[in-house]
């Protein structure tokens, strides 16, 4: 490979770190979607009762969320991105699929639709984001040998 081509290959390289999409992602997870959360169901017990509104699910629902934020923004092994994985699905369409099963709850399919889209887009990203293999080194699949270091039984010693 010439010397130009092996720089063209190198400069695509994504360098390791919480920036770009990946920060956008947690700083949802570790601000945006807690505030916003908190400051909706505050309007909601504003409408109603404020004893009819259960805060203890939003506070736990937060309490996932920043710690999933925490975990991507300080522990860089693969496992931070399946805490945070594991984090949106369940604080996410899980949550309300729960909440109207459990506590007979007014079905709101936008609600679930929405919870689902972002989960699921947020999902994609950490699973083919360069970015995130770069900064966690985390991998979908095992991670392949190269064949230099693998010894093969037809090799003449």
């Amino acid at each position: 490979m010439s010397t130009a081509a092996h720089s063209l290959v190198t400069s695509k390289a994504v360098e390791p770190g919480i920036r770009g999409g990946l920060l956008l992602l947690v700083l949802w997870l570790g601000v945006l979607d807690p505030l916003y959360s908190a400051g909706l169901n505050m309007y909601v017990a504003a409408q109603m009762h404020p004893a009819n509104l259960d805060w203890t699910y939003i506070i736990v629902r937060a309490a996932m969320r920043i710690s999933a934020a925490l975990a991507l923004l300080f522990v860089r092994r693969p496992v931070a991105v399946w805490f945070a994985l594991a984090v949106l699905w369940l604080s996410g369409p899980i949550y309300v699929l729960v909440n109207w099963a459990l506590f007979d709850n007014q079905v709101m399919p936008f609600a679930l639709i929405r919870s689902i889209a972002v989960a699921a887009a947020c999902t994609w990203y950490l699973l083919r984001s360069e970015r995130v293999k770069a900064t966690y080194g985390f991998e979908l699949r095992p991670v392949r040998t190269t064949p230099e270091t693998c010894e093969s039984k037809n090799d003449p010693e």
